[in-house]
């Protein structure tokens, strides 16, 4: 979101008159208000009184601004130090949240649009223009084209693209555009929508394109009109490269265009299935939206997310390592043995106690269900990496707890991590119904560059033993 420093006169809602002149400033630390006077109204000084300077921690939920040019300003959640005297030199105030073009009198929004980079890509939006060899470029003006609307139960989601820009005779600027929007049965504050409506659309994107994809704009629904509005964002660029899902080095295994389910339907199955696995995604995911996180940090992280989806699956995968019966078995054929050989009575019991509740399934077993789980993916890791499963999980010890045996060096723990990954995500796409998903994967040049990877490594491992 691009953003200069905004100068204009700011004010309560209910003391329209008491106005002071400010600068609304942006920067990836977020929004500061500053401005030069008292935002909330003083009291006056006793003529001949010396009265001391002192500020009050204020917390307003809605402030009003217009700029030198007349535009309209909201500013949202503005807290700060107030002078309690009128003659305040400068005040400054962190902000929450700034809308352009209207001022409001509630911080609840009856929707929220948003723009994400790749997104007219990966949704299908045709070019603008039709250029034949040897013939002159042909520009083409669609009117508004609405990809996908989808009904939730509160909800009505829409992607649309379109064309703006301006020609002369000598001259023609035009950029497609391509926004996805959510608008709500009731109205609901801007974190809520946030949240609820635009987070889980992005990490779809980010599921099926294998990338971070940037949140660029976003715009709230204010009486019929879309207000652009800005706020404080996690920052994507200078840590990983935002592949075009068409591109040759691209991970991408899914697009609107070439789902075999209709996009109405993909993104119903997505948000009920987001909803499933919200902290599983939150785990798995953060590495893509910090890509600036380190490799140790990030293969913890994929590794959390696939124990995190074991966890929400334990009903198809099991939790135990064997069935009860035998391991009822198992613990009587050990106190057995230590009652042969003549163990006091509680140091008996102290096993019983110690054995009967551990019938957990393995660590390293988890990951085999998930691994197995994937189809051929599975089965194409496991060919590159037979140890694949077990090496992992006693990485996951050493990266987690520290001082125990991580079994993988550093190089070859970023390409197990990078197919943890790739299994997480084409897991999780069969969850939503996406059948072929594997042979997608399999179609991908940086998947087969991945198990490149993990099959040099697990030879280097070979030779060195």
């Amino acid at each position: 979101m691009d953003f200069s420093d905004v100068e204009a006169s700011w004010w309560l809602p209910d003391t329209p008159h008491h106005r002071t002149s400010g600068t609304l400033a942006y920067s990836a630390s977020g929004l500061t208000l500053t401005v030069y006077g008292a935002l909330h109204p003083g009291v006056a000084p006793e003529p001949g009184v010396l009265t001391p300077l002192f500020y009050d921690l204020k917390n307003s939920p809605i402030v009003h601004g217009e700029t030198r040019t007349g535009q309209l300003m909201s500013l949202v959640g503005v807290s700060g130090y107030s002078s309690q005297m009128l003659q305040s030199f400068q005040e400054s105030y962190r902000v929450e949240l700034a809308l352009e073009g209207d001022h409001i009198e509630e911080v609840t929004f009856a929707g929220i649009k948003a723009s994400f980079q790749q997104l007219d890509v990966w949704a299908g939006a045709d070019s603008i223009y039709t250029k034949t060899l040897g013939q002159k470029t042909i520009m083409v003006h669609p009117e508004t084209v609405e990809l996908v609307c989808a009904s939730l139960q509160d909800a009505t989601l829409r992607i649309k693209y379109g064309v703006e820009g301006h020609s002369h005779d000598k001259e023609v600027s035009y950029n497609r555009w391509c926004t996805y929007s959510a608008e709500t049965s009731c109205s609901m504050e801007w974190r809520d929508l946030l949240e609820q409506y635009v987070q889980p659309l992005n990490d779809l994107l980010v599921v099926t394109m294998g990338s971070p994809i940037p949140l660029n704009d976003v715009a709230l629904k204010v009486n019929d009109s879309w207000c652009p509005v800005y706020f404080r964002t996690r920052e994507t660029r200078g840590g990983s490269k935002i592949h075009r899902p068409d591109g040759y080095d691209s991970p991408a295994i899914l697009t609107l265009p070439t789902s075999p389910m209709p996009a109405d339907q993909l993104l119903v199955s997505w948000f009920e299935i987001r909803a499933e696995l919200r902290e599983t995604l939150g785990v798995l995911l953060g590495p893509v939206y910090a890509p600036f996180t380190y490799e140790e940090h990030k293969f913890a992280s994929f590794f959390q997310g696939l124990e995190a989806y074991h966890s929400v699956r334990r009903t198809r995968y099991g939790t135990t390592d064997v069935t009860k019966a035998e391991h009822k078995e198992r613990v009587a054929a050990v106190l057995a043995t230590l009652g042969q050989a003549d163990h006091e009575e509680d140091v008996l019991k102290w096993a019983q106690n110690l054995l009967q509740p551990r019938n957990d399934k393995p660590l390293w077993r988890k990951v085999d269900d998930i691994v197995r789980s994937a189809e051929i993916v599975g089965e194409d890791i496991l060919a590159a990496a037979p140890n694949f499963c077990t090496d992992v999980a006693r990485a996951r010890t050493g990266v987690s707890h520290g001082g125990a045996d991580k079994g993988l060096n550093i190089v070859s723990r970023y390409w197990h991590a990078e197919a943890i990954f790739w299994i997480m995500r084409v897991r999780i796409l069969l969850d939503i119904g996406i059948k072929d998903v594997p042979e997608r994967a399999r179609k991908r040049q940086a998947y087969q560059f991945m198990l490149t990877k993990l099959r040099e490594g697990t030879m280097e491992n070979s030779s060195q033993s």
